[in-house]
C-alpha cells in the first residue's frame, strides 16, 4: 500500500487488524479522564462526543446526503465477512473436515497452519469458506451480503452431496463485518486531524499510510488516507456504513489539502 490508497486485495487484513483489537486497550486511564472533559463540534452539527471517548453521530442522514455529500459520492462494498452454523440431524456433532478436504477438489485443509476446512470459490461468489469441527463456517471476501449466503448455501450442498446426508442445513446466518470504501475526491490533511481529534483519530505514518479514525455510534473504525480513499470496516449493516458516512464526511471537508 502505498501513496495513500487501499485495494479490495488488503482489505481483508486491515479489517482482521483493526477488529483484533479491543477499543479502549493501551489507553492510559488519566489520559483517558480528561479526554472525555473534551468536546467535539464541528458547524454543522454532525458528531458529538460520547463519553466513552468515541465519536457519536448526531446527524440527519437525508440531510446530509442531499445538502452536503456530492451525488453519486457512495460507499461500495468490498467485502463481506459472516457465519453460519451447519446443522446435522445425526449423533456426529463434530465434522470431519479432514475427510472433506480429501473429497473436495477445491478443498484445503492443512492442520499445521489452521483448524479447518477451507474451500475457495471463484465466480460467481468469490468467496473463502471455512469449516470448523463443531460445525461453524466463517464466509470472508463476498461483496454482497447475498453473495454471502450464496457461498454458504453451496458448501451445505457440497457437504450433502459427499456425505450423502441430506439433513445437513444451513443454519444461523449472520453478518459478522462490512467492508466498504468511497472516494471523497479530495485530499487530506491527516496530521491536523489526527492532531485536532487525538481522542479518537490516530496516525502514525511510519507505521500505515492511513489514519484510524474511530466512531462510536454505529461502533467502527474508518481508515483514511490522504488522498481522499475511505474505508469503512466493522460495520454490521448497510444503514452504519450510510450513517457513518454522512457522519464522518463534513469532518474532512474541514481538512480539505
Amino acid at each position: 500500500m502505498s501513496g495513500g490508497g487501499v485495494t479490495r486485495n488488503n482489505l481483508t487484513s486491515i479489517g482482521d487488524a483493526l477488529l483484533a483489537t479491543t477499543d479502549d486497550q493501551g489507553e492510559e486511564e488519566d489520559q483517558h479522564q480528561q479526554q472525555q472533559q473534551q468536546a467535539l463540534s464541528t458547524e454543522d452539527g454532525a458528531m458529538v462526543k460520547h463519553n466513552n471517548g468515541y465519536v457519536a453521530t448526531n446527524v440527519d442522514i437525508d440531510d446530509v446526503a442531499n445538502n452536503v455529500i456530492p451525488d453519486g459520492m457512495n460507499p461500495v462494498l468490498d467485502n463481506v465477512v459472516a457465519s453460519f452454523e451447519l446443522c446435522v440431524n445425526d449423533d456426529a456433532d463434530i465434522i470431519d473436515i479432514k475427510d472433506i478436504a480429501f473429497k473436495l477438489r477445491n478443498c484445503e485443509y492443512n492442520p499445521r497452519k489452521q483448524n479447518c476446512a477451507v474451500i475457495r470459490f471463484t465466480n460467481p461468489t468469490k468467496a473463502t469458506c471455512h469449516i470448523y469441527r463443531n460445525g461453524k463456517v466463517m464466509i470472508n471476501g463476498a461483496y454482497t451480503i447475498e453473495l454471502a449466503k450464496k457461498a454458504g448455501k453451496k458448501v451445505v450442498k457440497l457437504l450433502r452431496k459427499i456425505t450423502h446426508n441430506p439433513s445437513i442445513k444451513f443454519n444461523n446466518f449472520k453478518v459478522e463485518n462490512m467492508i466498504a470504501s468511497v472516494d471523497v475526491r479530495f485530499p487530506i490533511r491527516l496530521e491536523r486531524l489526527a492532531h485536532d481529534h487525538s481522542a479518537y483519530a490516530t496516525y502514525e505514518p511510519e507505521l500505515s499510510p492511513g489514519l484510524t479514525f474511530r466512531l462510536f455510534d454505529p461502533k467502527m473504525v474508518i481508515m483514511i488516507y490522504v488522498s481522499g480513499k475511505i474505508s469503512f470496516v466493522g460495520a454490521r449493516t448497510l444503514e452504519d456504513i450510510t450513517k457513518a458516512f454522512c457522519s464522518i464526511y463534513p469532518l474532512l471537508t474541514q481538512y480539505k489539502h
